[in-house]
């Protein structure tokens, strides 16, 4: 385990993923990366996080349902943050 915790970062954007995942590492987080649902879904059942960042809009499915994998998955109560580039 790191320092701080493990992170779970849902986001679909490799650049900002990759901005987002290296300034959580260099705080003192273990950071995933997923880069989309089904990768957050294979995450999701394999571990367990301290929190979860996920972006609003993936391309491949809304947060919504990344809420619903979330509430089922063994880091069910980790708090979610939210983020979105969109206005």
């Amino acid at each position: 385990m790191s320092q701080h915790g493990n992170v779970l970062l849902i986001e679909d954007d490799a650049l900002y993923a990759g901005l987002l995942a290296e300034t959580l590492q260099h705080e003192g987080f273990a950071c995933m990366v997923a880069r989309s649902h089904a990768e957050a879904e294979q995450l999701l059942a394999a571990g367990t996080f301290d929190f979860i960042i996920t972006d609003l809009y993936l391309a491949d499915e809304p947060a919504a349902s990344i809420l619903e994998l979330v509430a089922a998955a063994p880091a069910r109560n980790a708090p979610v943050i939210v983020i979105t580039g969109h206005p």
